[in-house]
């Protein structure tokens, strides 16, 4: 439950978690390290896929479909690489991985992905675009937090 946007050099994500009937608005599910930028959605440890990640320097880098599939939890990742702005799509779902280039000049992930998809084909950043997800789906929640390339 989450949505997390990147377009034009800017990742925007929500900050809402839920554990049962506990809400916590802290939430940190965007993550940089030298070379790419990481926004999270989904149930699996973040720590897991971070691990995975932090030696990635080049799109080859990436971890293939058979490593994901090691997560127990789904998981939806976007990776921007800082020097070309590839952008990189990688899930887990129904316990197969996959790894996909995305050739969008946007993308979003999570449960308000349909939203922020919405509100960024008519023109509104990536802040924008979460921020009117956080309305509309039950699953995201304000304040909306940014890192950019």
């Amino acid at each position: 439950m989450t949505t997390v946007a990147y377009c034009d050099g800017v990742m925007a994500a929500d900050s809402r978690t839920t554990d049962g009937s506990c809400l916590d608005l802290s939430v940190k599910k965007i993550y940089r390290y030298r070379h790419i930028l990481i926004g999270t959605a989904g149930c699996a440890d973040t720590r897991d896929i971070l691990r995975m990640l932090k030696g990635v320097r080049e799109p080859e880098d990436l971890p293939g479909k058979d490593e994901l599939k090691i997560l127990k939890e789904e998981i939806s990742v976007i990776v921007v690489f800082r020097e070309t702005e590839r952008i990189f799509l990688l899930e887990t779902i129904e316990r197969k991985g996959q790894v996909m280039e995305h050739e969008g000049e946007f993308i979003a992930i999570g449960s308000g992905k349909d939203n922020a998809y919405g509100a960024l084909e008519m023109g509104a950043s990536a802040p924008e675009a979460v921020r009117i997800a956080c309305k509309y789906d039950t699953g995201s929640g304000l304040p909306v937090r940014t890192r950019s390339i």
